[in-house]
């Protein structure tokens, strides 16, 4: 495992790199002197993310070797698959249904994939957020999200 978090510790470096330094700047634009940038938080965000992945490729090169049988376990892959055809459907709903379907199909599928099973801990991880958007959105700015 040790080559492997090295490996993709330095393409989320990179990869980061490149967008701190390419994509933000070309993407969006720079304001007059006196006004906050609107580049400053995705900067400052791929800064972290560059120092984070940086700390994973030293730690891992620092380590020891760790042997494993397999980099990516049959559950890790059934995992990965559930979670995707969750957030397809939750696509899916965004676009024909509303925005509210495709949240609770998000957030609740998302737990019930993982292994969650206590109807209530699923009801109030789902409910509460999107409550809270709703009432911030709707009632407080008087905005739609769609």
């Amino acid at each position: 495992m040790k080559r492997v978090d090295i490996w993709s510790g330095a393409a989320v470096c990179v990869l980061a790199l490149f967008i701190m330094f390419v994509v933000i700047p070309w993407q969006i634009d720079d304001v007059k002197e006196g006004y906050v940038a609107p580049r400053l938080v995705p900067q400052i965000s791929m800064a972290f993310i560059v120092l984070l992945s940086a700390l994973q490729v030293f730690t891992a090169a620092r380590g020891e070797m760790q042997e494993s049988a397999t980099l990516v376990t049959r559950a890790e892959l059934a995992a990965l698959l559930k979670l995707s055809a969750i957030f397809a459907l939750s696509l899916i709903l965004y676009l024909y249904l509303s925005p509210l379907a495709a949240a609770v199909s998000l957030l609740a599928g998302s737990l019930l994939a993982l292994g969650e099973r206590r109807p209530v801990l699923i009801a109030g991880i789902t409910g509460v957020p999107i409550f809270i958007v709703w009432l911030v959105f709707y009632r407080l700015l008087g905005t739609a999200i769609v």
